[in-house]
């Protein structure tokens, strides 16, 4: 059962590892729709291109996004990840949203982030706009700098926490992984270059 939609954000056109992504999902999942999530100024890298405006809080638009994009079955992606395996096989599970949970702390701005942003959200299965609703609802509560950065994790965290939606946590390691150097290997269905990591993809 392969996802209807893949969808990702992409804002800006400095960001090449992009289109290696969509490769991925092209040779991996290659009966979904890929949808780009994006502002008015970005070139489109696939030909499904839906644009809002852009006011430089990315985490608030990429909620926003998500919360008005109707879908009965959708694998989001960060721009900075390379499918390496076939995923299909999640939405057998029975979920409203499938996350990725962290396996050790981290910190921003010196502060303990573990517990209020329990997932990694460079991977995330869904089956339910209204949690992207809810989700988009809270990271626009929240302090102007975590809707620039960190928001949307904290706002699915605390999301995921009402109890109202089903949640199905997820192997970070086989679904969220992020080497540690380029000659790392690993089995994990999903790769995340996140940070300075991108500079690996070429």
């Amino acid at each position: 059962m392969p996802p209807e939609v893949v969808s990702f954000v992409l804002v800006g056109n400095d960001r090449p590892w992009a289109k290696l992504m969509v490769a991925s999902v092209r040779e991996h999942l290659p009966n979904a729709r890929i949808v780009q999530m994006s502002d008015p100024d970005t070139d489109s890298i696939v030909d499904e291109v839906i644009r809002k405006p852009y006011d430089g809080r990315m985490m608030t638009f990429r909620l926003d996004h998500l919360a008005d994009f109707p879908h009965d079955s959708m694998l989001i992606l960060d721009d900075d990840c390379i499918v390496k395996g076939n995923v299909s096989h999640v939405f057998k599970k029975s979920f409203d949203v499938a996350l990725t949970l962290r396996t050790g702390p981290v910190h921003y701005e010196g502060i303990n982030m573990t517990e209020s942003c329990p997932y990694n959200t460079g991977v995330m299965f869904s089956r339910a706009q209204d949690f992207w609703a809810r989700a988009a609802q809270v990271a626009h509560n929240l302090p102007d700098r975590f809707q620039r950065w960190w928001g949307d994790q904290m706002a699915v965290g605390l999301t995921a926490r009402r109890g109202k939606w089903l949640v199905y946590d997820l192997d970070v390691q086989r679904y969220n992984w992020s080497p540690g150097a380029p000659s790392d290997t690993s089995d994990a269905l999903v790769w995340h270059y996140k940070g300075k990591r991108k500079e690996w993809l070429h």
